[in-house]
């Protein structure tokens, strides 16, 4: 028997799904030590699904950054680089660009880049893993 393990991502704004293969299974007979998921399976399936996920959810929230709100000029990039992300199901790699604040919002004053990432952080509240028992990091 084969077996696939897919996340479905259905995008809000009219974009096609997107599917992305997580994991991949084959057994054979019916055995004791092939009935279910090892552990090892369990958990490889779950860092897949929070790394398939949290990549579409900071992709969609990094695609609100891409142009400005106030005149809709793209914003163009200083850089792009992977942070790591710990989370209690593991260490996920995500983007984290560097985008150029638009002319129009800084007429007269210094031109400047930031990270999206650290207005997330200053405009949730910073939510940490702490409840979960991991040492403090905020999302984002």
């Amino acid at each position: 028997m084969k077996i696939r393990i897919q996340v479905v991502i259905d995008a809000e704004d009219g974009e096609a799904e997107k599917i992305e293969d997580v994991a991949r299974l084959e057994r054979s007979s019916l055995r004791p030590e092939e009935l279910g998921l090892t552990l090892a399976e369990a958990r490889s399936l779950l860092r897949g699904m929070q790394q398939t996920i949290v990549t579409a959810q900071v992709g969609e929230y990094l695609a609100r950054f891409a142009s400005c709100p106030h005149c809709g000029r793209p914003r163009t990039h200083k850089g792009k680089r992977a942070i790591i992300y710990r989370t209690v199901f593991g260490k996920l790699n995500l983007a984290s660009p560097r985008l150029y604040d638009c002319p129009c919002q800084k007429a007269g004053a210094a031109f400047g880049s930031y990270p999206p990432r650290r207005r997330a952080a200053r405009t949730s509240g910073a939510i940490t893993l702490q409840a979960a028992g991991c040492p403090q990091q905020p999302i984002l």
